[in-house]
């Protein structure tokens, strides 16, 4: 009986050695942190319901270098960020805006402003003109590192956070 008891107790013991059972293990490494932040308003001008035109730019597309919107943006990870700014008429686009990119550092306010908008970014216009707008949806962008440049996101980029305000205006054409 002795002899089977060993025979028992050797395999499982080293059974027990090999799965560290008697061991400390080491803490799993911890995932990427989610990314989390808050695009807040600071200033719009001109105010809600104020009228804007589509006015011809220098560059050929219909915009307006009136408004001045102005966003404070936290994030909890350094990142490079630009803004836009989509108005809309119910579910109809009418006008996009961008800001330029900049850098965001982790848990400090940082400033974007959009100072102009286009009516017509692909060639047409995107609702017919008159029209009053009664939502702006402002999106939070990943841009590559100083990268300047009003920033639209590329086609199936998705954004990184998104922001709905009740801030319309009247579009009217030149």
């Amino acid at each position: 009986m002795k002899f089977f008891a060993c025979i028992f107790a050797v395999p499982a013991v080293v059974l027990l050695a090999l799965t560290g059972c008697d061991q400390p293990t080491a803490p799993a490494p911890e995932a990427p942190g989610v990314l989390q932040g808050q695009i807040t308003d600071r200033t719009f001008l001109p105010a809600n319901g104020a009228t804007l035109t589509a006015e011809l730019c220098n560059h050929g597309p219909f915009c307006n270098d009136k408004p001045r919107l102005i966003f404070d943006v936290v994030l909890n990870q350094d990142m490079s960020v630009a803004l836009t700014a989509t108005f809309y008429a119910d579910s109809q686009r009418c006008a996009v805006a961008g800001s330029n990119g900049g850098p965001v550092r982790a848990n400090t306010e940082a400033i974007f402003t959009i100072d102009f908008m286009l009516f017509d970014p692909d060639g047409y216009f995107l609702c017919p003109l008159p029209q009053r707008t009664t939502k702006m949806v402002v999106e939070l962008w990943q841009t590559q590192p100083n990268q300047t440049s009003r920033t639209f996101p590329r086609a199936g980029a998705q954004p990184l956070l998104t922001r709905e305000f009740a801030h319309g205006y009247t579009f009217v054409p030149e």
